[in-house]
């Protein structure tokens, strides 16, 4: 029993060792960002990043373990928004979420417009 003990432990240190990387990286990552993006796309990405956690946690429950995130990003400058889609899959994969984010410049047209149709602005719920 004591040695199932022990590998528990050492297991949950590792996890914990993990989570605590984790939130560093994403951490130098938002500097990083910051520091390519400038301020005020900086601040757009901040506040769109911040409607996706709470509106993406809270769609349908919560977050099953098969959910996948499917994000457009529209109204950035190319280039600008090549790296905002890096960051945030990235981001959203140090979180432990699979995630598709396409500039809308890659988006078929159909696409575009049934996003338009359907899909959820996040910067009109603020």
């Amino acid at each position: 029993m004591s040695d199932d003990n022990s590998i528990i432990k050492r297991a949950a240190s590792l996890a914990f060792l993990i989570r605590v990387g984790s939130a560093g990286v994403v951490y130098l990552g938002q500097i990083v960002l910051a520091r390519l993006m400038g301020t005020s796309e900086f601040g757009i990405y901040a506040y769109a990043w911040t409607w996706v956690v709470v509106v993406g946690s809270l769609a349908e429950g919560g977050f099953d373990e098969g959910s996948d995130i499917d994000m457009a990003i529209l109204g950035v400058s190319p280039g600008a928004d090549a790296v905002l889609a890096s960051e945030l899959e990235t981001m959203l994969a140090l979180a432990g979420f699979a995630a598709d984010v396409i500039p809308d410049r890659f988006l078929p047209a159909s696409l575009r417009d049934r996003i338009s149709r359907h899909g959820l602005d996040v910067a009109a719920l603020g």
